[in-house]
């Protein structure tokens, strides 16, 4: 049966089309395999009886009741049917502990109960994780589902030959949870907590732990939390000569219950020690383990040390570094952006790039990383624009304030400082609508192509007719834009209440209480012979241009 099972296997992983590691290939063919794997042993009666009889075997090693293995083939068999691996195993299991009077039965069927009413897409872990919130406060609110819980704990720290304060920490945690805490961050405060009641020197070390997580400010679940504090949490630990006790004991208690020499607790103790130093935690639990052994003469000391050894060459690699730099760049442009733009008054909303570490958990183990960036495009789109808005801003700034110190230098009573610095505000105004507008209407972009028209066509130093109207063509869309904004630009003087066309006399020739003469005049000059279709006219037409459409061309390079 064994053979079966791994043939279907390799036969799966073999039929994945999917890019990924090996783990992410497996765990695409599994599914699939593992399914017709079953469906075969479940109707080939030989087969059955082995499955079972491994199952039996599993039990027995784990201590389990038989209810356990009638549950766990009756959940094999509903999914080998087209059931999900993870609510066909809970149903059959739950239902068959029910049966037998097992505490957890009616737990586990508590919990696909509200497992079955979610409505949510995802796998079932995603599931299960929005299941389990409301079915265990369902649990608390009832006292004899709370007893039962109770009970199937209880039995669970016994098997694991532990303490009752480990059983109260995780009732504690897990009522936490139900109120509204994360699975993670409760179980250790409620296990710590306990823990360190009873004198049990583990709880000082879990409550170091939750210390250093409750102070870490990065998004992202309770595993990717607890990695981003374990380092810090034990580089405090073993900076602390009392915590660094409690976490020794806390070892050859763990040790002394797995029947484990003294060389292994030095060894995790030393491994432990590198990590918080800046090890991976893989290689330094491996290499501190193996030194270990080795100095006491246990051959396995030199297997763990290759171990090491392989497992950093193999997953320890570290990929996309390059957009850490590049993210905090962004958001750190972004926040002084934001803060500059503030200054005038204009609040703006960041765009935040982020960094994410998609390596597997076996891969971050050994010290292995791969980073994504996200958000990134849409964050320099973001600071691109706030920048822009920026340089309009403080462009017009400047043009008022000079237009004021202009004012305040060249006038001797306060009614010519008052016009002058109107007039020059009416400036720095039209300047800043005109711009707006044009690029509203994208007439930039409409110049920059008619001056690339025009260069194409002059390449064979003639100009067609074909040439010339699709010139024409382009002029008159520019022409309609532009007026539009003259037509806008007109509308300012009667929203303002005062000329914002007026040219400034600036003559330097003033007598107290004299006024200066204000002239108001607005210049448009179009000649229509040069869009006459004419190949000389047009030829005229792109001479004249040539300076204008230049500094066009220039000021778009950064010259």
């Amino acid at each position: 049966m064994k053979e079966a099972v791994l043939n279907g296997i390799i036969d799966g992983f073999n039929s994945v089309k999917i890019e990924g590691d090996f783990g992410e290939k497996l765990k695409a063919a599994l599914e699939p395999a593992s399914r017709n794997v079953l469906s075969n042993i479940f109707s080939t009666e030989g087969l059955k009886a082995d499955l079972e009889e491994s199952i039996e075997s599993l039990t027995n090693r784990l201590n389990l009741s038989d209810s356990w293995q009638t549950g766990i083939m009756a959940g094999l068999e509903t999914y080998a049917s087209g059931g999900s691996v993870g609510s066909s195993l809970f149903s059959g299991i739950g239902a068959s502990l029910t049966t037998s009077g097992n505490p957890l039965g009616t737990i586990l069927n508590s919990i696909i109960d509200e497992f079955d009413s979610v409505e949510i897409e995802g796998n079932f872990g995603e599931k299960l994780k929005a299941a389990l919130k409301p079915a265990l406060s369902n649990i608390f609110s009832d006292e004899n589902l709370k007893a039962d819980l109770e009970k199937s704990i209880k039995s669970f720290t016994n098997k694991l030959n532990l303490s009752d304060s480990w059983q109260t920490g995780i009732m504690s945690g897990l009522e936490t949870y139900a109120s509204g805490g994360s699975v993670g961050s409760s179980l250790f405060s409620g296990i710590g907590a306990s823990l360190t009641t009873s004198g049990n020197p583990l709880g000082t070390i879990l409550n170091s732990i939750i210390d250093e997580f409750d102070s870490v400010e990065i998004e992202g679940n309770f595993g990717e939390k607890l990695k981003a504090s374990l380092k810090p949490a034990l580089s405090n630990i073993f900076s602390d000569e009392g915590l660094k006790a409690d976490l020794e004991k806390s070892i050859e208690s763990l040790t002394n219950k797995l029947n484990l020499s003294d060389s292994w607790q030095t060894g995790i103790m030393s491994g432990l020690e590198t990590y918080a130093s800046g090890g991976s935690l893989g290689s330094s639990l491996f290499s501190g383990i193996g030194t270990a052994l080795s100095v006491t003469g246990n051959p396995l000391g030199m297997v763990v040390s290759a171990i090491g050894s392989i497992g950093s060459s193999l997953w320890g690699k570290v990929s996309g570094t390059e957009y850490i730099s590049e993210v905090n760049k962004v958001n750190e442009a972004q926040d002084r952006a934001i803060e500059k733009l503030k200054e005038y008054g204009i609040i703006s909303n960041k765009v935040s790039a982020r960094i994410k570490d998609k390596a597997s958990g076996w891969r971050k183990f050994w010290g292995g990383h791969k980073y994504k960036a996200y958000g990134l495009d849409e964050a320099n789109d973001n600071l691109e624009k706030m920048e822009e808005k920026l340089a309009r801003l403080q462009e017009t700034a400047s043009s008022i304030g000079g237009g004021l110190v202009d004012a305040i230098k060249n006038t001797f009573n306060y009614a010519d400082l008052r016009t002058s610095f109107e007039q020059s505000l009416g400036q720095a105004i039209q300047d800043a609508v005109v711009t707006k507008l044009i690029e509203a209407k994208a007439i930039e972009g409409q110049v920059n192509k008619l001056a690339g028209t025009i260069s194409k066509a002059l390449n064979d130093g003639i100009i067609s007719n074909d040439e010339a109207n699709i010139i024409n063509y382009m002029k008159e869309n520019i022409l309609a834009g532009a007026s539009e904004i003259q037509n806008a630009l007109g509308d300012l003087d009667d929203l303002l209440g005062f000329n914002t066309n007026a040219d400034i006399d600036n003559s330097t020739s003033f007598s107290a209480g004299s006024s200066t003469n204000i002239t108001y005049h607005s210049n448009y000059i179009v000649d229509t012979v040069w869009f006459n279709a004419s190949e000389d006219d047009a030829q005229a037409f792109a001479v004249t241009m040539e300076p204008y459409i230049r500094e066009v061309i220039e000021r778009n390079q950064g010259n």
